[in-house]
């Protein structure tokens, strides 16, 4: 005879809800984790957060020891990513930043490197994640789609738009 909890639902079904309730929260946590990691790191230290965090899944994916030394210039490709692998890293990926990204993202930039810095940028419309060092926001790698750059151009200062016209167009400021 199966036991019967509060509410009316056995022993078996609860436990089970709430082993699939506590299972869906878990990637919640983990983002909130993350993002309050970047957050809370030196400006100078936002961007290597976020580089580990990749490496630490681009690894696991590929199945690669995490102790190992992997160059971040190397191509994805050649550690083993496949389309079914890159579609798993993607996945994890977003779930961990709370974005969707594109279905092509680990195509578009094969490397450690390229994914970290792509990554930031995008974060950086949120103000999450600073430029990688020696990179302005308006020179990273990846393309900036015109939301990100409306969201980008009102979160600065009205002095900071005009330093930044004057430079663009080779006029002092």
């Amino acid at each position: 005879l199966e036991r019967v909890v509060p509410g009316g639902y056995s022993a078996f079904l609860s436990e089970v809800s709430d082993s699939t309730i506590r299972a869906a929260q878990a990637p919640a946590a983990a983002r909130t984790d993350l993002l309050s990691q970047i957050a809370a790191a030196p400006a100078a230290r936002k961007r290597s957060v976020l580089a580990h965090f990749i490496r630490e899944r681009a690894l696991r994916a590929l199945g690669i020891d995490g102790q190992r030394t992997i160059d971040p210039r190397t191509p994805l490709g050649d550690l083993g990513l496949d389309s079914l692998l890159a579609v798993e890293l993607r996945n994890t990926l977003a779930n961990g930043l709370g974005r969707s990204l594109s279905a092509t993202l680990l195509f578009d930039h094969p490397t450690l490197d390229a994914l970290t810095d792509f990554l930031s940028e995008l974060l950086l419309a949120t103000n999450a994640v600073a430029a990688p060092p020696g990179k302005p926001p308006n020179e990273m790698s990846a393309p900036v789609s015109s939301d990100r750059l409306v969201v980008s151009i009102e979160d600065l200062s009205d002095d900071e738009v005009e330093r930044q016209l004057a430079a663009r167009s080779g006029t002092p400021s």
